[in-house]
Protein backbone atom coordinates (compact mmCIF):
# COMPACT_ATOMS: atom_id res chain seq x y z
CA UNK A 1 0.00 0.00 0.00
CA UNK A 2 2.91 2.37 0.71
CA UNK A 3 4.43 1.81 -2.73
CA UNK A 4 1.18 1.73 -4.65
CA UNK A 5 -1.79 3.14 -2.71
CA UNK A 6 -5.21 2.30 -4.21
CA UNK A 7 -6.79 5.06 -6.23
CA UNK A 8 -9.76 3.49 -8.00
CA UNK A 9 -12.67 1.68 -6.36
CA UNK A 10 -11.55 -1.55 -8.05
CA UNK A 11 -8.08 -1.27 -6.51
CA UNK A 12 -9.55 -0.56 -3.09
CA UNK A 13 -11.80 -3.64 -3.30
CA UNK A 14 -8.85 -5.73 -4.46
CA UNK A 15 -6.86 -4.70 -1.40
CA UNK A 16 -9.82 -5.42 0.85
CA UNK A 17 -10.25 -8.92 -0.58
CA UNK A 18 -6.52 -9.63 -0.23
CA UNK A 19 -6.55 -8.48 3.40
CA UNK A 20 -9.62 -10.59 4.13
CA UNK A 21 -8.07 -13.69 2.56
CA UNK A 22 -4.78 -13.19 4.42
CA UNK A 23 -6.67 -12.66 7.67
CA UNK A 24 -8.64 -15.88 7.19
CA UNK A 25 -5.47 -17.78 6.36
CA UNK A 26 -3.81 -16.42 9.50
CA UNK A 27 -6.79 -17.41 11.64
CA UNK A 28 -6.90 -20.86 10.05
CA UNK A 29 -3.19 -21.43 10.57
CA UNK A 30 -3.39 -20.27 14.19
CA UNK A 31 -6.33 -22.60 14.86
CA UNK A 32 -4.55 -25.54 13.21
CA UNK A 33 -1.39 -25.01 15.24
CA UNK A 34 -3.36 -24.64 18.45
CA UNK A 35 -5.23 -27.86 17.72
CA UNK A 36 -2.00 -29.76 17.08
CA UNK A 37 -0.43 -28.38 20.26
CA UNK A 38 -3.51 -29.43 22.22
CA UNK A 39 -3.31 -32.94 20.79
CA UNK A 40 0.39 -33.22 21.62
CA UNK A 41 -0.19 -31.95 25.15
CA UNK A 42 -2.92 -34.56 25.57
CA UNK A 43 -0.48 -37.24 24.41
CA UNK A 44 2.14 -36.03 26.91
CA UNK A 45 -0.47 -36.04 29.69
CA UNK A 46 -1.39 -39.59 28.73
CA UNK A 47 2.25 -40.64 29.01
CA UNK A 48 2.40 -39.04 32.45
CA UNK A 49 -0.77 -40.87 33.50
CA UNK A 50 0.73 -44.17 32.33
CA UNK A 51 3.85 -43.48 34.38
CA UNK A 52 1.71 -42.69 37.44
CA UNK A 53 -0.19 -45.96 37.05
CA UNK A 54 3.07 -47.90 36.92
CA UNK A 55 4.39 -46.06 39.98
CA UNK A 56 1.13 -46.70 41.86
CA UNK A 57 1.25 -50.39 40.99
CA UNK A 58 4.80 -50.65 42.29
CA UNK A 59 3.88 -48.79 45.45
CA UNK A 60 1.00 -51.19 46.06
CA UNK A 61 3.34 -54.12 45.47
CA UNK A 62 5.86 -52.78 47.98
CA UNK A 63 3.09 -52.04 50.44
CA UNK A 64 1.90 -55.63 50.18
CA UNK A 65 5.41 -56.90 50.85
CA UNK A 66 5.69 -54.66 53.90
CA UNK A 67 2.38 -55.95 55.29
CA UNK A 68 3.51 -59.56 54.78
CA UNK A 69 6.79 -58.90 56.59
CA UNK A 70 5.05 -57.11 59.45
CA UNK A 71 2.54 -59.91 59.88
CA UNK A 72 5.22 -62.61 59.81
CA UNK A 73 7.44 -60.83 62.35
CA UNK A 74 4.47 -60.23 64.65
CA UNK A 75 3.38 -63.89 64.60
CA UNK A 76 6.28 -66.13 63.48
CA UNK A 77 5.66 -69.91 63.40
CA UNK A 78 6.63 -71.64 66.62
CA UNK A 79 10.00 -73.35 66.71
CA UNK A 80 11.87 -71.10 64.23
CA UNK A 81 15.28 -69.78 65.23
CA UNK A 82 16.27 -66.13 64.85
CA UNK A 83 18.33 -66.95 61.75
CA UNK A 84 15.41 -68.77 60.15
CA UNK A 85 13.07 -65.84 60.79
CA UNK A 86 15.64 -63.50 59.23
CA UNK A 87 15.90 -65.80 56.21
CA UNK A 88 12.14 -65.79 55.67
CA UNK A 89 12.04 -62.00 55.93
CA UNK A 90 14.83 -61.84 53.34
CA UNK A 91 12.87 -64.09 50.99
CA UNK A 92 9.76 -61.94 51.43
CA UNK A 93 11.70 -58.91 50.24
CA UNK A 94 12.77 -60.78 47.10
CA UNK A 95 9.50 -62.40 46.03
CA UNK A 96 6.15 -60.88 45.00
CA UNK A 97 4.11 -63.53 46.80
CA UNK A 98 4.27 -64.57 50.42
CA UNK A 99 5.77 -68.07 50.82
CA UNK A 100 4.22 -70.62 53.12
CA UNK A 101 5.93 -70.72 56.55
CA UNK A 102 8.46 -73.58 56.58
CA UNK A 103 8.32 -76.48 58.98
CA UNK A 104 10.77 -76.59 61.84
CA UNK A 105 12.92 -79.20 60.09
CA UNK A 106 12.97 -77.35 56.73
CA UNK A 107 16.28 -75.84 55.68
CA UNK A 108 15.69 -72.26 54.53
CA UNK A 109 17.93 -71.14 51.66
CA UNK A 110 18.39 -67.46 51.02
CA UNK A 111 17.99 -66.35 47.41
CA UNK A 112 21.03 -64.80 45.71
CA UNK A 113 21.17 -61.02 45.35
CA UNK A 114 20.12 -61.13 41.71
CA UNK A 115 16.89 -63.00 42.50
CA UNK A 116 14.95 -63.84 39.33
CA UNK A 117 16.70 -61.20 37.25
CA UNK A 118 17.24 -63.49 34.23
CA UNK A 119 13.57 -64.43 34.06
CA UNK A 120 12.50 -60.79 34.39
CA UNK A 121 14.90 -59.70 31.64
CA UNK A 122 13.54 -62.41 29.35
CA UNK A 123 9.91 -61.57 30.12
CA UNK A 124 10.46 -57.83 29.61
CA UNK A 125 12.39 -58.34 26.37
CA UNK A 126 9.76 -60.65 24.93
CA UNK A 127 6.97 -58.20 25.81
CA UNK A 128 8.78 -55.27 24.13
CA UNK A 129 9.53 -57.31 21.00
CA UNK A 130 5.92 -58.52 20.78
CA UNK A 131 4.63 -54.94 21.07
CA UNK A 132 7.10 -53.74 18.43
CA UNK A 133 6.07 -56.52 16.02
CA UNK A 134 2.39 -55.66 16.51
CA UNK A 135 3.07 -51.96 15.85
CA UNK A 136 5.02 -52.82 12.69
CA UNK A 137 2.00 -54.68 11.35
CA UNK A 138 -0.11 -51.53 11.79
CA UNK A 139 2.30 -49.08 10.15
CA UNK A 140 0.64 -46.49 7.87
CA UNK A 141 2.16 -45.82 4.46
CA UNK A 142 4.15 -42.56 4.77
CA UNK A 143 3.93 -41.96 1.02
CA UNK A 144 0.15 -41.62 1.07
CA UNK A 145 -0.67 -40.83 4.71
CA UNK A 146 2.15 -38.82 6.25
CA UNK A 147 0.11 -37.35 9.12
CA UNK A 148 -1.05 -40.73 10.45
CA UNK A 149 2.45 -42.11 9.91
CA UNK A 150 3.94 -39.33 12.04
CA UNK A 151 1.38 -40.01 14.79
CA UNK A 152 2.14 -43.74 14.61
CA UNK A 153 5.87 -42.99 14.81
CA UNK A 154 5.46 -40.79 17.92
CA UNK A 155 3.20 -43.25 19.73
CA UNK A 156 5.64 -46.14 19.29
CA UNK A 157 8.21 -44.45 21.53
CA UNK A 158 5.58 -42.78 23.71
CA UNK A 159 2.45 -44.52 24.93
CA UNK A 160 3.48 -47.96 23.61
CA UNK A 161 7.00 -47.99 25.09
CA UNK A 162 7.66 -45.25 27.62
CA UNK A 163 4.39 -45.68 29.48
CA UNK A 164 4.24 -49.46 29.97
CA UNK A 165 7.93 -50.43 29.80
CA UNK A 166 10.41 -47.63 30.54
CA UNK A 167 10.44 -47.79 34.34
CA UNK A 168 10.99 -51.55 34.37
CA UNK A 169 13.67 -51.10 31.69
CA UNK A 170 15.48 -48.54 33.86
CA UNK A 171 15.21 -50.75 36.94
CA UNK A 172 16.55 -53.91 35.26
CA UNK A 173 19.25 -51.93 33.49
CA UNK A 174 20.53 -50.70 36.86
CA UNK A 175 20.42 -54.21 38.35
CA UNK A 176 22.43 -55.54 35.40
CA UNK A 177 24.97 -52.74 35.76
CA UNK A 178 25.34 -53.49 39.48
CA UNK A 179 26.27 -57.07 38.52
CA UNK A 180 28.69 -55.75 35.84
CA UNK A 181 26.60 -57.29 33.07
CA UNK A 182 27.03 -54.64 30.39
CA UNK A 183 25.75 -54.11 26.86
CA UNK A 184 26.97 -50.92 25.19
CA UNK A 185 24.22 -50.99 22.54
CA UNK A 186 21.53 -51.32 25.21
CA UNK A 187 23.12 -48.39 27.08
CA UNK A 188 23.02 -46.33 23.88
CA UNK A 189 19.37 -47.14 23.12
CA UNK A 190 18.18 -46.33 26.65
CA UNK A 191 20.20 -43.11 26.71
CA UNK A 192 18.74 -42.06 23.33
CA UNK A 193 15.18 -42.70 24.51
CA UNK A 194 15.75 -40.71 27.71
CA UNK A 195 17.29 -37.79 25.82
CA UNK A 196 14.47 -37.81 23.28
CA UNK A 197 11.85 -37.84 26.03
CA UNK A 198 13.40 -34.79 27.71
CA UNK A 199 13.80 -32.89 24.45
CA UNK A 200 10.23 -33.39 23.26
CA UNK A 201 8.92 -31.98 26.54
CA UNK A 202 10.88 -28.81 25.77
CA UNK A 203 10.16 -28.61 22.03
CA UNK A 204 6.58 -29.76 21.63
CA UNK A 205 5.89 -28.27 18.20
CA UNK A 206 9.20 -29.44 16.76
CA UNK A 207 8.50 -32.94 18.06
CA UNK A 208 5.15 -32.89 16.23
CA UNK A 209 6.61 -31.56 12.99
CA UNK A 210 9.74 -33.75 13.04
CA UNK A 211 8.96 -36.92 15.04
CA UNK A 212 12.02 -38.78 13.72
CA UNK A 213 14.28 -36.27 15.49
CA UNK A 214 12.62 -36.72 18.90
CA UNK A 215 11.60 -40.39 19.03
CA UNK A 216 13.32 -43.76 18.72
CA UNK A 217 12.28 -45.80 15.70
CA UNK A 218 10.24 -48.97 16.07
CA UNK A 219 13.31 -50.94 14.95
CA UNK A 220 15.35 -49.43 17.79
CA UNK A 221 12.64 -50.24 20.30
CA UNK A 222 12.52 -53.83 19.07
CA UNK A 223 16.32 -54.08 19.29
CA UNK A 224 16.16 -52.83 22.87
CA UNK A 225 13.85 -55.73 23.71
CA UNK A 226 16.12 -58.17 21.89
CA UNK A 227 19.06 -56.94 23.96
CA UNK A 228 17.26 -57.83 27.17
CA UNK A 229 16.48 -61.29 25.79
CA UNK A 230 20.16 -61.80 24.95
CA UNK A 231 21.26 -60.54 28.37
CA UNK A 232 18.87 -62.97 30.08
CA UNK A 233 21.05 -65.83 28.83
CA UNK A 234 24.13 -64.17 30.41
CA UNK A 235 22.48 -63.49 33.77
CA UNK A 236 22.81 -66.04 36.61
CA UNK A 237 19.59 -67.99 37.13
Amino acid sequence: MANKPPITDKARWTYRVVFAVLGLLLLGTTYWQAKRNTAEQARINKEADEQKKVADARYNQLQGKLENITQFISHPPAGLTRDQVAAVVHSLTKNNSKPAPPRQTTVINQQPAYGNLAARCLQLGQAIVATANWRMQNQPNPAVDRQNYNTWYMQNDGIYFHGPYYWEVAKLHKELADLHIDDSKLDELIRKHENNFRERQLHVQDAIDHPMMYHCSIEEIKELGERFIALAAQTPQ
